[in-house]
């Protein structure tokens, strides 16, 4: 259906629907690989025209539009087939307001041709996704946390400042594939 990445974001971009690649854009449109994965996460509020535009075909099961919880699409980019995590407002990938402020905070990148989180939102997008959704942080985030001079061990209290600030809340994601790791105990002070 798209005969590339430029062409995918460019009937995005047509189509109106709001759309911000969440992280890992740093080489689209020529490249969607990173950590030697092959994937898009978006988020957007329109989860449903959101998979007919791109045409995307079910990963996996048991799909959000079939009452179930996996929101993970094929497209066809080309000759290939390419993950598109289609995360939507209201699925506690983040809170709700969190994902609203993402959404409505977006940057247009004009090199690339794609919508993509402003500065703030994309560091602690990040941290939230590395320490909240994922078992380790992975070397390539880390590389961006320390260009922002933030040390790996200040992480989590950077995270909850910011959540505080924000009025935001550590949420379990709606779909059961996505880590949730106990951010309560974090809260707790600890002996050291």
């Amino acid at each position: 259906m798209f005969k590339d990445l430029r062409h995918l974001f460019q009937v995005m971009n047509e189509s109106g629907l709001n759309y911000v690649v969440m992280r890992n854009f740093e080489s689209l449109p020529d490249n969607a690989v990173v950590d030697d994965h092959l994937d898009i996460d978006i988020l957007t509020d329109d989860y449903k025209s959101m998979k007919e535009l791109v045409n995307g075909e079910s990963a996996s099961s048991p799909m959000v539009e079939n009452g179930g919880y996996r929101i993970l699409n094929y497209i066809k980019v080309g000759n290939k087939k390419i993950m598109m995590d289609i995360r939507y407002v209201g699925d506690n990938y983040y809170c709700e307001d969190l994902e609203k402020d993402m959404l409505s905070s977006r940057e247009f990148d004009e090199a690339r041709g794609i919508w993509t989180p402003d500065k703030e939102y994309h560091l602690y997008g990040l941290i939230y996704h590395g320490l909240v959704h994922k078992h380790r942080v992975s070397l390539t985030y880390r590389k961006i946390f320390k260009e922002h001079k933030i040390e790996y061990n200040n992480l989590k209290t950077s995270l909850d400042s910011w959540m505080d600030e924000k009025g935001y809340e550590y949420v379990r994601p709606n779909d059961k594939s996505v880590g949730f790791n106990n951010v309560e105990e974090w809260k707790r002070p600890r002996n050291e």
